[in-house]
C-alpha cells in the first residue's frame, strides 16, 4: 500500500512540475505591427514574398531554441497613427499592461515615448547581441544619449529627383544624370540645365507645361545639407535653419521660382494633376513611391532619376553627397518591470532577421532599381552612388506641426513665394525661438 501510495505522489509531483515548467518556460512575445502582413510570414499577406519558407523555418527555429511562441498582433483600433498610437502605448505603460514586447514605431515618437518611460533602451543589449545590427542604428535611434530604436537594415537614403522620361524624350532635353555622371551636377548648371529645359515647354494655355513640381520646402529640405547645412543641428543642439546655409539656399530656391521654373500649384508627395497627366519634367519624391497605389505606381508615362545637385560652394570645398532621413520605422522594447524578459524580446527579435551581408544587400537593391528603372544602370548607379549617407533631420521630432501656422515648412514656403510679406530670413528667425525652445526640451535642457 505504501508502495501504490509513493508511486502516485511522485507522479502527481511530476504532474505539477511540467506543468510548472511549461507556464514557467513557454511564453509568448508579442510584435506589434502597423502592418502585421509585411512582417508575419505565416501570415496569408506575406503568401507571395520569396523569402516566406526560409522565414516560416526561421520562426519555428527561434521558437524552439528559445521555448517560446512568437505572436504579431496589428495596433488596437484605439492606436490608429501618430499621437493616437503614441498615447495607446504610454497608456498601456502607466496601466502596467504593455501592448505588446516589440513596438513598430518611428524616430518622430522616439523621444516622447522615452520620456514617459514607455520604451526601454538597449544599449547593454546591443553590446551583448547586436553586433550583427549596422551601427548606423546609433545615428538614427539615439536619444538623450541612449539607443531606444535599433532596425533590421542598413539606414540608406531614398529621396531624389524623378523625371518624365517620355517628356523628356519629346522635348530633346539633356539627360540630367548624363550632367550628373560628369561631375557637373551643381546647382548653376542645374539652373541652366532647367532654364533651357523651360524654353522648350509647351505655354499653350489648355497644355502648359513646367520644368519643375512639387512643393518649395521639400526641395528646399534636400538642398541644404548639399550646401553643408542642417535645419537642426544634432551636435550644437541648435536651429540651423537660420544659418548661412540655409539661408544661401533659400535664395537659390527664390531664383528658380521667380525664373517661373516651378509649377504654380504644386502639391506634396503624389503631385498636381499636372504632374500626373505629364505636364511636369521632374518631381521630388521618395524611391518607395514608384511602387506605391497611392502615390506613382500608376503613372503613364516612364520616370528617371537623378540625385539632387549639390551647390558650387560645396562642391568646391569637397563636400561629401547626404541626404537626410526622418520619420523612420523602427522597433522598440516595450518597458515593463520584467527586464530579463524586455532582454528576451531583444534577442527574439534579433534571432529573427534574415541578416545579409552590406554587400548582398547591395546586390538586392540593385536589382530592384534596375526592374524599377527599366534595367537603366545610369539611373542604378547614381542612386548608388549617394543612398549610403544619411543623416537624422529633428525637425519633425519636435512636437511642431511642420505644415500649419508657425512650422518651417509652411513659412519657409511662403517666403520664397513672397505671399506672407517676408524675405526668408526675416520669415525663419521669427520661429526660430518656439523651435529652440522644443529642441531644448528634445535633449532633455532644464
Amino acid at each position: 500500500m505504501k508502495k501504490i501510495v509513493s508511486i502516485l505522489v511522485i507522479i502527481l509531483i511530476s504532474v505539477v512540475a511540467v506543468s510548472c515548467r511549461k507556464e514557467e518556460e513557454v511564453k509568448t512575445i508579442v510584435i506589434m505591427h502597423g502592418s502585421v502582413g509585411e512582417v508575419d510570414p505565416f501570415h496569408i499577406d506575406y503568401s507571395t514574398r520569396s523569402d516566406r519558407e526560409e522565414k516560416q523555418a526561421l520562426q519555428r527555429k527561434v521558437e524552439e531554441e528559445f521555448n517560446i511562441k512568437i505572436e504579431y498582433k496589428p495596433y488596437p483600433s484605439n492606436a490608429g497613427w501618430g499621437p493616437a498610437r503614441v498615447n495607446a502605448i504610454i497608456e498601456a505603460y502607466q496601466a502596467k499592461k504593455p501592448l505588446a514586447d516589440i513596438y513598430w514605431t518611428t524616430t518622430s515618437w522616439t523621444s516622447r515615448l522615452a520620456d514617459s518611460y514607455a520604451i526601454s533602451p538597449v544599449d547593454e543589449w546591443m553590446q551583448e547581441y547586436g553586433s550583427n545590427i549596422d551601427q548606423t542604428v546609433y545615428e538614427i535611434g539615439s536619444y538623450n544619449e541612449k539607443l531606444y530604436s535599433f532596425f533590421p537594415e542598413k539606414a540608406t537614403g531614398q529621396l531624389g529627383l524623378y523625371f518624365n522620361e517620355n517628356l523628356l524624350r519629346d522635348k530633346d532635353i539633356e539627360n540630367p544624370v548624363d550632367i550628373f555622371i560628369r561631375g557637373e551636377w551643381t546647382w548653376s548648371k542645374f539652373k541652366e540645365w532647367a532654364e533651357q529645359a523651360q524654353a522648350k515647354m509647351s505655354k499653350e494655355a489648355s497644355n502648359e507645361q513646367y520644368v519643375l513640381g512639387g512643393m518649395l520646402p521639400i526641395w528646399t529640405q534636400s538642398l541644404i545639407p548639399l550646401n553643408g547645412g542642417t535645419l537642426i543641428n544634432k551636435e550644437t543642439k541648435r536651429v540651423a535653419f537660420t544659418q548661412a546655409p540655409a539661408l544661401e539656399t533659400y535664395a537659390f530656391m527664390q531664383e528658380l521660382w521667380n525664373n517661373q521654373l516651378f509649377e504654380p500649384k504644386g502639391e506634396y508627395d503624389t503631385g498636381s494633376a499636372e504632374w500626373n497627366s505629364g505636364r511636369v519634367l521632374m518631381h521630388p519624391g521618395a524611391f518607395w513611391f514608384l511602387n506605391a497605389d497611392n502615390r506613382w505606381k500608376g503613372l503613364s508615362f516612364d520616370l528617371g532619376y537623378v540625385p539632387y545637385p549639390v551647390s558650387d560652394s560645396f562642391k568646391s570645398k569637397g563636400g561629401e553627397y547626404i541626404t537626410y532621413v526622418s520619420g523612420e520605422a523602427v522597433y522598440n522594447v516595450a518597458n515593463s518591470e520584467d527586464k530579463e524578459r524586455q532582454k528576451l524580446a531583444f534577442q527574439v527579435w534579433n534571432a529573427l532577421q534574415l541578416w545579409k551581408t552590406p554587400e548582398f544587400q547591395e546586390r538586392e537593391f540593385s536589382a530592384k532599381l534596375r526592374s524599377n528603372f527599366g534595367g537603366n544602370d545610369k539611373y542604378v548607379n547614381a542612386f548608388l552612388s549617394v543612398y549610403n549617407n544619411v543623416y537624422l533631420e529633428l525637425v519633425d521630432d519636435l512636437g511642431i506641426s511642420a505644415y500649419g501656422d508657425g512650422g518651417w515648412r509652411s513659412t519657409i514656403g511662403a517666403a520664397i513665394k513672397g505671399t506672407d510679406g517676408k524675405e526668408p530670413r526675416s520669415a525663419v528667425e521669427s520661429i526660430a525661438p518656439i523651435y529652440q525652445e522644443a529642441l531644448d526640451s528634445f535633449f532633455a535642457k532644464k
